[in-house]
């Protein structure tokens, strides 16, 4: 006589894999998951180089103070023709450069974190002093201004707190044997900020997007760093009431 089958144990079952259905539910959560996580990881990211780059400019903010206490209370110039040795910027000429000790280099308070393109001569920088702080100020067009080589005294600045000092600027990306590609102006006017044009424009790198998502970060003469929207948008200019750019506003 047959003994009696017996019921499998627990231990004896076989086990059962998953189903297309779960993978794809697993696959679901996965892929859900990384869509919200991606974008913060992202934005942390960019919060991060923008902090960065407004500590650049607070460093560059203090390096001005140095220089007008030196000098008799007078701004180095936002530019003039190749060769002049009172400009603003670093290099092979003065300016700043003796102020700071973080001189040179993609890593230097003189270039934002978010700076891209870089094949130029001169070391990398992705600021632009407002070419306005003149004496006398306020010179119209740009091609003109740049042969004004002096700079204005801080008495001849009657807001220095709605005065904007530096900014960010457009990467020129034409093939010029001076500057170089990714190479951004000294000086410049408010059609210099990058974000200012609203389609992009040839020859310029992402002239229509600020560096920072929608905004820019901005130092103005009393040494306080504001991000903003680059403003005002082409086609307009500085309006009464809300121009931080001209000096006798």
């Amino acid at each position: 006589m047959r003994p009696p089958l017996s019921h499998p144990t627990p231990s004896m079952k076989t086990r059962r894999g998953f189903t297309l259905v779960e993978l794809l539910v697993v696959v679901a959560i996965v892929a859900l998951l990384a869509a919200l996580i991606f974008p913060l990881l992202f934005q942390g990211r960019r919060r991060a180089r923008q902090a960065a780059c407004q500590s650049n400019l607070q460093q560059l903010g203090r390096a001005f103070g140095l220089y007008v206490d030196d000098w008799d209370g007078v701004l180095p110039a936002p530019g003039g023709l190749y060769g002049e040795r009172n400009y603003w910027d670093q290099g092979r000429f003065r300016g700043l450069d003796s102020y700071l000790r973080n001189r040179t280099g993609a890593g230097s308070v003189w270039a934002c974190p978010e700076l891209e393109e870089w094949n130029s001569q001169w070391e990398p920088r992705s600021y632009t002093m407002n070419t306005f702080l003149r004496d006398p100020p306020d010179v119209e067009p740009y091609t003109q201004a740049i042969r004004i080589r002096e700079g204005l005294g801080l008495s001849g600045i009657p807001a220095p707190a709605d005065t904007i000092l530096l900014f960010e600027g457009t990467q020129n990306i034409t093939e010029n044997a001076n500057t170089g590609r990714g190479y951004v102006y000294r000086d410049g006017d408010w059609t210099h900020a990058r974000g200012y044009w609203r389609v992009p424009r040839a020859g310029y790198h992402r002239a229509h997007e600020a560096w920072h998502g929608s905004q820019n970060n901005y130092l103005f003469v009393d040494g306080h760093v504001k991000a903003m929207t680059p403003a005002p948008r082409e086609p307009d200019r500085p309006k009464v009431g809300r121009n931080l750019w001209h000096v006798n506003k």
